[in-house]
């Protein structure tokens, strides 16, 4: 018999809900950004962002801060960003082949992603595992 061995130190609890960068696609339109991706993106109500998708890999998504996106306000308690757009959401969800009448989260890349020496920081959103 060779056993597996699951113990705090192979395999630490993850860190809780609010301790990881992420934006979730609410099932009613509504996008939010929790406060750990706004710090790691450095994002403040009053931003714009823009959700890109990779042409030659679709199942990769990135967010960016850009002038041309959609303005965020402030998340509820003052915690977070979030802004509405049903359209948006419904493309992201059928992209990846999830379902529309639920709600995802997705992870933010520990690093963003600069493509041709743009001074843009593309955040990969890292998909939930169906």
């Amino acid at each position: 018999m060779k056993l597996i061995y699951f113990t705090e130190k192979t395999i630490p609890k993850s860190t809780t809900r609010s301790g990881t960068a992420k934006v979730t696609f609410n099932k009613t339109g509504v996008i939010s950004i929790n406060q750990k991706a706004c710090d790691k993106m450095l994002l403040s109500p009053g931003d714009k962002i823009s959700i890109a998708q990779d042409e030659k890999v679709p199942e990769n998504w990135y967010i960016f801060k850009d002038t041309n996106g959609f303005e965020v306000r402030g998340g509820y308690d003052k915690k977070g960003c979030l802004f509405n757009h049903s359209l948006l959401t419904q493309t992201v969800v059928d992209a990846l082949g999830l379902p529309i009448d639920k709600t995802h989260g997705f992870l933010v890349a520990g690093k963003p992603t600069t493509v041709n020496g743009d001074k843009t920081q593309f955040w990969g959103l890292i998909a939930p595992v169906q």
